[in-house]
């Protein structure tokens, strides 16, 4: 099965939920903005199988959840929480 690479965002009202989610997604993928993931390469089998973890941490009538197949990044720098720890994706 073909692994692409994925862009996970969302907007969640409730603080412990939006946590979780946040938990969740920084065991697959890298924290690229406040609530915005980048996976680097995943099936969509295993991408349905994540959603369905994560749905169980949002409120269906309040929160939202954009799940994006995007291309693979070439190259890409930043910076991770601690400043003197730089990322190459």
């Amino acid at each position: 099965m073909e692994k692409r690479a994925w862009v996970v965002v969302y907007d969640i009202g409730d603080h412990r939920s939006r946590h979780r989610v946040a938990r969740v997604l920084r065991t697959v993928g890298f924290h690229i903005q406040r609530s915005t993931f980048y996976i680097q390469s995943m099936s969509q089998r295993e991408i349905q199988a994540l959603i369905s973890r994560l749905e169980k941490h949002i409120n269906r009538k309040t929160d939202r959840l954009f799940v994006y197949p995007v291309e693979e990044l070439e190259h890409a720098e930043g910076y991770l929480i601690k400043p003197w720890e730089t990322f190459i994706i």
